[in-house]
């Protein structure tokens, strides 16, 4: 069974997934945009915000990828303390 959290709506929302094979994923998916497969994502694991790049998938906007990541980028330590707490289990 897939376990979804999302933490924040505006035009887009970022959320984690647990069906997924590598690293810590933290999706960007546009308004009425879930579902839809291969969503844009920014891989956490092991990485620095200088190395986030959007992985994946296409925006229809493509202001929204620019925001969604300059987001990621200046929340980095929370995102991956975030992203730790889910795929390895510990969030409640």
């Amino acid at each position: 069974m897939s376990k979804i959290i999302v933490w924040q709506k505006l035009t887009y929302e970022f959320s984690f997934h647990s069906q997924h094979e590598l690293g810590w994923p933290v999706y960007i998916i546009e308004k009425d945009k879930r579902g839809v497969r291969k969503r844009p994502k920014i891989n956490l694991k092991g990485k620095s915000s200088q190395q986030a790049k959007i992985l994946e998938g296409t925006f229809d906007n493509n202001k929204v990828g620019q925001e969604a990541k300059k987001v990621v980028v200046a929340n980095w330590v929370a995102f991956q303390k975030l992203a730790k707490a889910f795929y390895e289990g510990n969030l409640r």
